[in-house]
């Protein structure tokens, strides 16, 4: 086996001593990962740049971060360090932030900002209405949506590129017995799928939406795969966010295609075998024989030589989190420009996240009908997160939190009454103690209703309308009195 040669170097200074190994592990929408044994006196170069070529070709560039050292009995030191590419950093960077109306492509762009990587995205599939960042790192938040839409990540040099399965470019062709050493092919017929449906809803507008996918738009490997692996099942994705639920669908059918006949293996070493390329494998048999995209590749230079251990199926689908939750939050605005009833709330227990404007759960609510009661500016409202997602939120309703309510209606260590309170002093009280029901404004007019007596009290002018219709007043006897404005001397007629 032919030994290339290896070149390493540290912050672009050649590496003292004797490497005794090298590995790289690429693994699709993974951060690529470096281990390097070396045999020297060396130092701790956390954080310094670790640069391995072969033969003038890159293997990999990225920063350490683990450091191992090891003295053996005859005083001998060897150092194993352990770096990642720049995609990494994404895994300790996390903010809580609202991001409104972008595509992947610029979600991938805002999120490795700083990081000195181009993103180039062929697809970027429909606009994100909302993503909220509360939270998932920056590398969890861009692998999780790139994987809801169908999308997988690796890095080109620096370029980020953000795309479907289908590879980019010439493959590299390994014939079995030459530049391909061993080989395994996997058949799974349970995971092929003839179509996907997509059942959704969107809590802000009250929509419904269903969307299907039949056909992989990529289907790796042989044009004639072994029999009973072309057709499938079909299959339900439920509670799917609306605007990207086609996408969904269509990367589950992709996934399956993929992962239907899966190839791994260990070849030559190239550099080239890697994420974001295929592999043409020949030689094997005709019902595998074909181009497979490279999901993994692990590269070794060791005393052995160069050798690449690779795979070509997919990872699974990430699980969607199907629980609830329920948060806090804080009321800003009321004034929805759509006229929907809507209220614009942040989130102080993540930062104060903007929401934007949510929905509000409404007793009886229907067309035409309803009882809309809804939260003030400052007010705290309690929310509904379905699938764990602000970016989904609904309102339930609001809580008093530090503020005294103006009745708490107990009495007796049991509840007597239910009010109902306006900021502006309007009221009405239903007392259970006293069998009463009481209509009150601000101005001291009333309309109460009790088991010996019904009255009504006007701090104004008092108006009894029937246009065009009789009035009829019915009694045992009917008494008019006057009665005199408080305050004024008795006996003194206003008019």
């Amino acid at each position: 086996m032919i030994i290339p040669s290896l070149s390493v170097r540290l912050d672009g200074v050649p590496v003292p001593g004797r490497v005794l190994s090298a590995r790289v592990s690429y693994r699709i929408s993974l951060p690529a990962q470096a281990e390097l044994t070396v045999q020297a006196t060396g130092g701790w170069p956390f954080g310094a740049r670790l640069e391995l070529e072969l033969d003038g070709r890159e293997l990999f560039a990225g920063e350490i971060g683990s450091v191992e050292l090891v003295r053996g009995p005859g005083s001998e030191t060897g150092w194993t360090v352990v770096a990642h590419d720049a995609l990494h950093r994404l895994r300790s960077r996390q903010r809580p932030r609202v991001f409104t109306d972008v595509t992947l492509a610029d979600l991938a762009r805002e999120l490795t900002s700083g990081l000195g990587l181009d993103v180039r995205c062929p697809d970027p599939g429909p606009a994100l209405e909302r993503v909220v960042q509360h939270r998932a790192t920056d590398w969890d938040l861009l692998s999780r949506t790139a994987a809801r839409l169908g999308r997988y990540l690796y890095l080109d040099g620096r370029t980020l590129v953000v795309d479907t399965l289908r590879p980019r470019g010439s493959a590299v062709e390994l014939k079995f017995g030459d530049t391909l050493w061993q080989c395994r092919v996997a058949g799974h017929a349970d995971r092929a799928l003839s179509a996907v449906t997509a059942y959704g809803w969107h809590p802000g507008r009250g929509e419904f939406t269903t969307e299907r996918a039949s056909g992989a738009g990529y289907r790796p490997g042989s044009a004639t795969p072994p029999p009973g692996l072309t057709g499938g099942a079909d299959r339900t994705l439920i509670d799917q966010p609306v605007g990207h639920q086609a996408e969904a669908a269509q990367a589950a059918v992709d996934r399956g295609a993929a992962r239907v006949l899966a190839v791994s293996g260990t070849c030559q070493g190239d550099p080239a075998v890697r994420p974001g390329r295929a592999v043409g494998v020949s030689g094997v048999d005709d019902a595998v024989d074909g181009v497979y995209p490279v999901c993994t590749a692990v590269h070794t230079v060791d005393a052995d030589g160069y050798r690449v251990a690779f795979g070509t199926e997919p990872p699974e689908g990430l699980p969607q989190s199907t629980a609830a939750a329920i948060a806090l939050g804080r009321v800003t605005e009321v004034d929805d420009p759509d006229g929907r009833g809507r209220v614009r709330v942040v989130l102080p227990g993540h930062g104060d996240l903007d929401l934007g404007w949510l929905s509000v759960l409404c007793p009886g609510a229907g067309p035409n009908k309803g009882l809309v009661v809804l939260p003030d500016p400052g007010d705290l409202v309690v929310l509904a997160l379905p699938r764990e997602d602000p970016a989904d939120a609904i309102v339930l309703g609001a809580v008093f939190g530090p503020q005294t309510p103006p009745d708490t209606g107990v009495k007796g260590g049991s509840v007597k009454r239910w009010t109902l309170h306006s900021a502006g002093g309007q009221e009405v009280v239903v007392d259970d103690s006293d069998k009463s029901i009481t209509l009150t404004n601000a101005d001291g007019s009333r309309l109460e209703l009790s088991p010996s007596t019904v009255r009504l009290l006007a701090r104004t002018d008092l108006v009894i309308e029937a246009p065009g219709h009789k009035l009829s007043i019915r009694a045992a006897s009917v008494d008019f009195e006057r009665a005199l404005i408080p305050g004024l001397p008795t006996g003194v007629n206003p008019l």
